[in-house]
């Protein structure tokens, strides 16, 4: 299990989130399926913070522009062991939330943030398992 599996099983979550933000309403229909969907890449603790945002923003028509995404765009740090893996780098979030109802953006603010985030071994890979630490930065790549 190398480096590159930690940082892949990483970019995944972030694409299957987004992807899930799109429409919260429909990815939530059936809790089960997405339950399953999510539980193939991180813990039940994510997966359960995960599920919670998303009913969240159905219940308050809020949605995430598909063409906007967040991505991990440096990073500085991986630590694997037999029992766990560590990452630390910078995620760009430019997930731009709007009311579906009326189209308005509630929040385009593009965000930059230092994360330490945990995985544990799941067969020939890795599950997205915590988040250790979230630290807003001015930009990747920028002096910490």
């Amino acid at each position: 299990m190398t480096q590159a599996a930690v940082i892949d099983g990483y970019r995944l979550w972030l694409r299957l989130a987004h992807s899930t933000s799109v429409d919260p309403a429909r990815a939530t229909a059936n809790l089960d399926a997405l339950r399953e969907r999510l539980a193939a890449v991180a813990e039940a603790g994510v997966v359960d913070a995960w599920i919670e945002t998303l009913l969240e923003r159905a219940a308050n028509g809020i949605a995430v522009r598909r063409e906007s995404s967040v991505q991990l765009v440096d990073v500085e740090a991986v630590s694997v062991t037999e029992v766990g893996a560590t990452l630390r780098g910078c995620v760009r979030d430019g997930g731009v939330l709007y009311e579906i109802a009326s189209g308005r953006v509630v929040d385009a603010e593009i965000r930059f943030e230092r994360v330490t985030v945990g995985f544990v071994p799941d067969g020939a890979g890795w599950k997205f398992a915590r988040v250790d630490a979230i630290k807003p930065v001015s930009r990747c790549g920028s002096t910490r």
